[in-house]
């Protein structure tokens, strides 16, 4: 192989494995969306689980009325009636 070629390969498998950390992290601010969504729950004295389904992992808020919401919806739906 020619140092062109063997260059030009070498600069895509590095282009191609930094864009797959990049992915792997998700959105920068998902942890802390999430980690709000939790302490929401907490403070309405909710129970929050996690629960899996054939689409993956939720994360659950089971309120003191019985209620079970999924944390981020319940955040977020809150969140847009009090603005």
């Amino acid at each position: 192989m020619n140092t062109t070629i063997k260059s030009g390969v070498i600069s895509i498998a590095l282009f191609i494995s930094v864009m797959l950390t990049g992915c792997a992290g998700g959105p920068a601010g998902a942890t802390s969306m999430q980690a709000a969504a939790a302490e929401y729950c907490e403070r309405l004295g909710g129970e929050r689980f996690t629960r899996e389904s054939p689409l993956g992992t939720g994360r659950y808020c089971r309120l003191p009325d019985g209620r079970v919401e999924n944390e981020w919806q319940l955040y977020q739906s809150e969140q847009l009636d009090n603005h």
